[in-house]
């Protein structure tokens, strides 16, 4: 596989298990199956070993057949959910490890650009250069031992000297480690400095790109990366009171549908598009005209008008509609009381069947049957955010 190929079945991967409550497979996640498709099965196994090695997971059980077909079931690392909640893709980690294999990589020319940056606009110093080498190779003493130790071998205490010395004698895995550690310091310091750095290791793109959506369905993994994407971007405008202070419902929504229609590639986010018995608030289409998700936004105005916006909301949502959202933008000072009355009324509805599970402090999962269909079942995010107008 490219590292293309592999930062893609990855980042996908590490997405779903961030929002899995349970140790899950590769195939429970990318293809929602027991076992992985023969197309994918021999993919999967080398992607277990890197997946382990890159430290992006923690192994729970399998490879023993203490699962089915020994497939390893996994929990996210905090490595991998570092990458999750960054929104950075792994498409790094695989190009450095090609890069590696190729022998592209000088560790002599790695080094002389990251002198170049801990000696001048980052100064670091001795004793914090360990510190960071020693996360990655805990065999590496303190400072005072390590300079006593190199007087005793008459070896040159300067920084430059012995800083080159500390990398040329990890392996090649760990190089690898620390130069990660190292830039991953120095972004929060020197970002603008790091790009010739960066390049070596093939990392100056690492932010995940629009992400292509499916033609006619919405598989698990999609629906839940939409309900990240709006829970996330509205969780971001509650700190800023620039962007709700005096804004209407419209305006509220509009926000919303910017990060979802930047997110995908060939998807529609239409505010106030026309689906069945009249115009919903968000419907994100694919490329071929269909329904892939429909929401509907509404500021707080109470239990009645919860249940109005729950009956609203089925309007919408045609035969083949199985995944929606309701969104409330909560006006209220007294926000923790709004979350506790959103879950009374929702298990009052009708069309309640069960609380799934909180999937975040103010997003809740829950199954509805369908108003106009009642044998089939319809998942409902219940999203609630703070924009208090005093």
């Amino acid at each position: 596989m490219t590292p293309e190929e592999k930062a893609n079945y990855v980042d996908l991967f590490l997405r779903g298990l961030a929002e899995s409550s349970f140790a899950s497979s590769l195939a429970n996640v990318l293809e929602l199956s027991q076992l992985p498709s023969e197309q994918n099965r021999l993919k999967f196994k080398a992607l277990e070993y890197d997946l382990e090695k890159l430290k992006l997971v923690e192994l729970i059980r399998g490879r023993d057949n203490s699962t089915l077909n020994g497939q390893c079931e996994y929990f996210i690392s905090d490595i991998g959910m570092d990458y999750v909640m960054s929104n950075k893709s792994t498409i790094g980690l695989f190009k450095i490890e090609e890069n590696i294999k190729m022998g592209k990589i000088s560790w002599v020319r790695a080094y002389n650009r990251l002198f170049k940056i801990i000696n001048g606009p980052a100064y670091m110093t001795g004793s914090a250069f360990l510190d960071i080498a020693r996360e990655v190779d805990d065999s590496i003493p303190s400072y005072k031992v390590y300079i006593e130790a190199r007087k005793s071998a008459d070896k040159s205490q300067s920084r430059k000297d012995f800083f080159f010395d500390v990398i040329d004698e990890m392996p090649e895995d760990l190089k690898v480690e620390f130069f990660e550690s190292m830039i991953k310091d120095l972004e929060k310091k020197v970002p603008e400095e790091l790009e010739d750095l960066k390049s070596l290791f093939g990392t100056t793109e690492t932010i995940i790109k629009k992400r292509e959506i499916p033609s006619k369905d919405l598989p698990v993994e999609f629906y839940i990366d939409v309900l990240d994407t709006i829970y996330k971007s509205y969780r971001g405008a509650e700190q800023k009171t620039s962007i709700y202070k005096g804004k209407g419902e419209e305006d509220l929504r509009d926000y919303g549908l910017a990060f979802l229609e930047s997110r995908y590639v060939g998807a529609v986010a239409a505010g106030e598009a026309f689906n069945k018995e009249g115009k919903t608030d968000i419907i994100l289409k694919g490329d071929d005209g269909s329904n892939l998700f429909v929401a509907e936004c509404k500021v707080w105005h109470g239990a009645g008008q919860f249940h109005q916006a729950i009956d609203q909301l089925f309007g919408y949502l045609t035969w083949r509609d199985t995944k929606s959202t309701l969104i409330f933008f909560v006006p209220n000072a007294d926000f923790s009381s709004i979350l506790l009355k959103i879950k009374e009324e929702a298990s009052k509805s009708p069309y309640f069947v069960k609380h799934v599970r909180d999937r975040e402090e103010t997003s809740f999962s829950y199954i509805f049957r369908h108003k106009d269909h009642p044998d089939r079942e319809v998942q409902i995010e219940i999203m609630a955010f703070s924009f208090p107008t005093n």
